[in-house]
């Protein structure tokens, strides 16, 4: 990644960082579609946590997998679905992270790594599991 690539990343980041610690982590509607977007793709990439998912992506599927979260956000954002959006943006930028050398990108996304984590074991411990039962 060239510095000026790590320069715009690391800009993302930090806005996105001081979104979550003013707000966005206390949003439970937020974190629960974070936790749930990091389930749906650590499911799909047969991974079973979210550090694991992303020590385990090659370069092209890396590059796959940030094409389909940008679709996705941008989705998202068209049919006004900010709070997936938000999701959707925090783990794009956790991904594109992987094999930045700048240690500021590397401290905060090991925050960010840390809030995907925590969302996604409470997504996991509280979803339900299929449809209710009848009564």
């Amino acid at each position: 990644m060239t510095p000026e690539a790590e320069a715009i990343l690391l800009n993302k980041i930090t806005q996105v960082m001081r979104d979550l610690h003013e707000q966005g982590a206390n949003d439970g509607e937020a974190m629960f579609m974070l936790g749930a977007a990091a389930d749906y793709v650590c499911k799909t990439g047969q991974a079973a946590t979210w550090p694991a998912l992303k020590a385990r992506l090659s370069p092209t599927e890396t590059i796959g997998l940030l094409a389909q979260i940008d679709a996705e956000g941008q989705a998202a954002v068209a049919k006004e679905q900010i709070k997936h959006a938000y999701a959707i943006q925090i783990l794009g930028l956790s991904i594109a992270a992987i094999g930045a050398q700048s240690p500021q990108i590397r401290t905060a996304t090991g925050l960010m790594d840390g809030l995907i984590a925590t969302a996604l074991g409470n997504y996991r411990k509280h979803a339900t599991k299929g449809p209710a039962p009848l009564n």
